[in-house]
């Protein structure tokens, strides 16, 4: 046996028995087993600080106290333009503020046919979290079909369809 196959093959054996090397490091903010945890994003909008956590392959918004879950697979991320998290108000509908969450990672095949630069964070799932009455929460909607860069921002019309939806 050549002497490269020979380390190879012992690698192998010794990373299969679980002899292969100290285990990597957790994420900054992980705690390790399922309920490991980290913080994608943060933002504070209209004085109240949000975070956005990965729970597992999931993602939950943080604010005051409460753990609001969110459909788009992490890891998640507020939606920016110009470098600003990108809010908007609807006085009609009593909403004070909507932002917007991207995730589910966007995929090869999606990231090809639209053109994305390598290294630019996207997903292809946004959803709302919103603010009426002082009460956060997570919209009903969730944006699916296009994709959502964190630094490129969308279109007002995506926060307006959140900020209009009925409770």
């Amino acid at each position: 046996m050549k002497p490269v196959l020979f380390l190879a093959a012992v690698m192998l054996s010794m990373t299969a028995a679980g002899c292969g090397g100290p285990s990597p490091a957790p994420l900054v903010g992980e705690t390790g087993g399922a309920a490991a945890e980290t913080v994608t994003d943060e933002a504070t909008v209209d004085g109240t600080a949000l975070q956005l956590m990965r729970r597992g392959d999931g993602c939950v918004v943080k604010t005051s106290g409460s753990e609001i879950p969110l459909q788009p697979k992490a890891p998640c991320f507020f939606l920016r333009r110009g470098g600003a998290v990108q809010q908007y108000s609807y006085r009609d509908t009593g909403t004070e503020w909507v932002v917007l969450a991207g995730g589910t990672e966007a995929s090869a095949g999606t990231r090809e046919s639209w053109r994305l630069p390598a290294g630019e964070v996207c997903g292809e799932q946004a959803q709302g979290i919103l603010s009426r009455s002082g009460a956060v929460r997570a919209s009903k909607t969730v944006h699916t079909g296009g994709v959502y860069c964190k630094e490129k921002g969308v279109d007002e019309k995506d926060f307006w369809t959140v900020g209009h939806e009925k409770e």
